[in-house]
């Protein structure tokens, strides 16, 4: 047996290896500050046995390198670099190879196949790109695969089929395409394979079933897999791990899952399966975890779900399941986290006879028909960390907030939109919450009077929120408060995001002198006046906010004479100002991280400068910010999810959630005039551009032409002159365009897209000519021209018809066309939109 060991007594260390290692070390690059790591490479010095040295290992007979383990050591740099190919071909014999959890870039060598000694081969976790090459299928030896969380792609080649000991596959998180290749059939000896988070296509094979014979863990979560749910999983009867979800599987869970004794994990989350609740599932009696979340379930909740007696998750939201909720569920005496919310679910929560499960610490029954009084019996939950009632219909029934007072482990409360018309009296019954981190009262008509919150001053706000010093979630919005949003929001140490938007708030309060982490603030659709510089200004960490809809006012920057304003803040993403009375010329700007920007029904007026997008350097590309190494696809973070609404294409839109990717910028309704920045350019990023209803002048600039992600752009309602740049033609996502009322003139650019656009989207530029307007808009100029002739003067000049069609041909081809606004597609002006930006938890 080989003996390994790390602290021998002797030097044992090859020099040719050791000096392999050091050149290895001195090529990587150590990232300062290393936060999530350790520099293991401190120890390795020339004069000292490399066998000593920390995450290497050596065989104590042939004093080879065996072992190679630098994970979690914040080193950066290129592994396919001439240097580190050659010197890692000196450690031949290693066995093990670990760089997981670092930042290392580039495509990994294929002389990494030439480690025929190789077991253990962890790459995760880093920014490894490229193809997989195929010569790692020449690791014979190798039973450790690991290639997660990355940014490989391509398909995986079918030289992995070779790998005939491997135990362990791991692939997920990456952008892997194409199909499983039937060669993994193969790999008989594997227990554990995870190819979720990439972008694999086709049905699951069937074969699944019948060679991954000692499988214990599956999961082939977040890819674009299709059809049914193959039968043959059921005969992988080690599996102790299913992950089928988010797919687009349809039908039923098979029936021959019923013979999975040993699972103890199940998930089909988000698919599109349905029928009745799985019957078959009772029979797993090991399960700890099942989740049947976002299907299309129907009927009611088997009554005997308590035969799942060591259920400890339970997920069935975003179901249509009815009637009542098994009261033997609760029984269940390790249950712990219970998600029924966002079904059909009926009757009342009669739960004071049942002998409640102590150890539930997430209880979530909203959006459901419940109605009837808050179970008293709640308050027994003693490790209760997370409760939503939301949409509970307490009509005619009291509401005891009194019940709460004993949960001292809660920290999320949501009681959002609950239909009664009973008094809710945070103050009274909430500050004993000391552990509230997350308080969601939104859509209640809470105003101060009916909440005994006090005079037209900060007590408008629920008292006890001051003494919360957890409270990182508040969300007071459509409700009917008043008076000031309090300046003492300021003093709670962790608050992170502020929901005050449909309330009847019209200013903010006096700052204080303590710190803040505030990164989204809502305040729109109030009676908000004045200028922001008694509050915003001081908030650095704010990543969104939402003015819109007030009655705000102010020059630009909004904090006059502070640089570091909140329009300088290197934090902020999104910016909603639409609405207000903000006035005066632009300045300067300073946005990094920018990402929507929405000024517009406003009285900003003057020339943009000429730099105004140059610092926007997080529209210029999509690479993935230093530091940054998160999966997260949308805005927000954790249980903050973003949602907006925006003029887009023509049209109001909500973004249900605003991806990290989407970028937008509305200045229309303004008095903005001069000249479109050239270096609007810059931002080849962009989808969204929308400059309507100003005064701009001069020329479309040429620089447009390399906004090639733009999918909506609208210059209308300006004074511009010139030609429609040609180069827009080539922009292949451009899906709505709108030139009109403008002084335009020339040939219109012949792409695609412009082919396909109604001719109001060129509408009352009349010196626009081409293809689009003679051969789509002449009929249109000819019948806007008859509808508007008297039937007495066609009956006199019936006998010229002829001849004035021919005239009305050569007119509309000089001229390009008579507008046909009337005849083609409504354009839509942005609107006040109420509730422009929300969170959901």
């Amino acid at each position: 047996m080989i003996d390994l060991f790390a602290a021998p007594t002797r030097h044992l260390c090859h020099p040719e290896q050791r000096d392999a290692i050091l050149e290895i070390k001195n090529e990587f690059k150590i990232q300062n500050p290393c936060i999530d790591g350790l520099p293991k490479t401190v120890s390795w010095v020339y004069n000292s046995d490399c066998c000593s040295w920390d995450s290497i290992r050596c065989d104590a007979n042939f004093r080879d390198v065996i072992m190679l383990n630098l994970s979690d050591s914040c080193l950066h740099g290129q592994l396919n670099s001439k240097i580190s190919i050659f010197r890692l071909q000196n450690l031949r014999f290693l066995t093990t190879l670990d760089l997981s959890n670092n930042d290392f870039i580039g495509k990994i060598p294929s002389s990494l196949g030439n480690f025929y000694m190789l077991t253990t081969l962890d790459l995760s976790r880093n920014h490894f790109s490229g193809e997989i090459p195929s010569s790692l299928g020449n690791l014979s030896k190798l039973a450790t695969l690991e290639l997660s969380s990355n940014h490989f792609g391509g398909e995986i080649p079918a030289s992995l089929g070779n790998l005939s000991k491997l135990t362990t596959l791991h692939l997920s998180h990456n952008n892997f395409t194409g199909r499983i290749p039937s060669s993994l059939g193969n790999l008989l000896n594997l227990t554990n394979l995870s190819l979720c988070a990439n972008n694999f296509i086709g049905e699951i094979p069937s074969s699944f079933g019948i060679f991954f014979s000692h499988l214990t863990s599956l999961s082939l979560c977040e890819n674009n897999f299709g059809g049914e749910i193959p039968t043959s999983l059921g005969s992988l009867s080690h599996l102790t791990v299913l992950d089928l979800s988010q797919k687009n599987f349809v039908g039923e869970i098979p029936f021959s899952f019923g013979s999975l004794k040993t699972l103890t994990s199940l998930s089909v989350e988000n698919n599109k399966l349905s029928g009745n609740f799985p019957l078959m599932l009772l029979n797993l009696r090991k399960l700890t975890e099942l989740s049947l979340y976002g299907n299309k379930y129907v009927g009611k909740l088997p009554l005997n779900i308590s035969l799942l007696s060591n259920l400890e998750f339970f997920y069935v939201s975003g179901n249509a399941f009815t009637g009542t909720t098994p009261s033997s569920l609760f029984s269940i005496p390790s249950l712990a986290y219970v998600d029924l919310s966002n079904n059909q679910l009926n009757g009342t929560l009669e739960l004071g006879n049942i002998s409640l499960s102590p150890k539930i610490e997430d209880l979530r029954l909203g959006n459901n028909n419940f109605m009837g009084s808050i179970p008293r019996s709640i308050s027994k939950l003693s490790n209760l960390e997370r409760l939503d009632l939301s949409h509970l219909n307490t009509q005619g029934c009291s509401v005891d907030l009194s019940i709460f007072s004993h949960l001292k482990s809660l920290k999320r409360l949501y009681l959002s939109h609950l239909n009664t018309t009973t008094t809710l009296d945070l103050n009274a019954n909430l500050p004993f919450l000391k552990s509230l981190d997350t308080l969601d009262i939104s859509g209640n008509l809470v105003s101060s009077e009916n909440t005994s919150l006090g005079a037209v001053s900060d007590t408008e706000f629920p008292e006890f929120i001051p003494t919360q010093r957890n409270m990182k979630k508040l969300d007071i919005s459509n409700n009917l408060i008043k008076g000031q949003v309090p300046g003492w929001l300021r003093k709670l140490p962790v608050l992170q995001y502020v929901n005050v938007s449909s309330n009847t708030l019209v200013g903010f309060g006096s700052p204080t002198n303590h710190g803040v982490t505030l990164s989204y603030l809502f305040t729109a659709n109030n009676n908000l006046t004045g200028k922001i510089l008694s509050f915003i200004c001081a908030l650095r960490s704010l990543a969104i906010l939402d003015l819109s809809n007030n009655k705000l006012n102010g020059s630009f920057p909004l904090c006059v004479g502070n640089f570091n304003s909140v329009l300088q803040t290197l934090n902020l993403q999104v910016l909603v100002l639409r609405s207000n009375a903000f006035h005066g010329p632009i300045t300067k700007t300073g946005f990094p991280k920018l990402r929507i920007l929405d000024m517009s029904s406003n009285h900003f007026k003057g020339i943009l400068p000429s730099d105004f997008f140059v610092n926007w350097t997080a529209m210029f590309s999509l690479a993935t910010e230093a530091g940054d190494q998160s999966n997260e696809k949308y805005m927000g973070s954790g249980y903050y999810v973003a949602s907006m609404v925006l003029i887009n294409k023509g049209v109001a839109m909500e973004l249900v959630r605003i991806l990290k990717i989407f970028t937008a910028i509305d200045v229309s309704g303004n008095r903005f005039e001069g000249e479109i920045p050239k270096t609007i350019g810059l931002l080849k990023e962009l989808h969204v551009l929308n400059f309507t209803n100003n005064s701009f002048t001069g020329q479309i600039p040429l620089s447009m032409g390399n906004l090639a992600e733009l999918e909506s752009l609208d210059v209308s309602q300006n004074k511009i002159s010139g030609e429609i740049p040609q180069e827009l033609g080539n922009l292949s996502y451009l899906a709505y365009m709108n030139f009109s009322h403008n002084q335009l003139v020339g040939l219109v650019p012949g792409g695609t897209q412009f082919r396909t656009k109604p001719c109001s989207s060129s509408g009352e530029n009349l010196g626009l000519h081409g293809p689009l307007l003679d051969e789509v808009c002449v009929d249109i100029h000819t019948a806007t021209w008859k509808q508007s002739e008297t039937p007495e003067l066609e009956e006199e000049e019936e006998e010229e018809e002829e001849e004035q069609e021919e005239m009305l041909s050569w007119i509309a081809a000089a001229i390009g066309f008579i507008p046909g606004v009337f005849f083609g597609e409504t354009y839509l002006f942005p609107t006040n939109q109420s509730g422009s930006l929300t969170f959901s938890a």
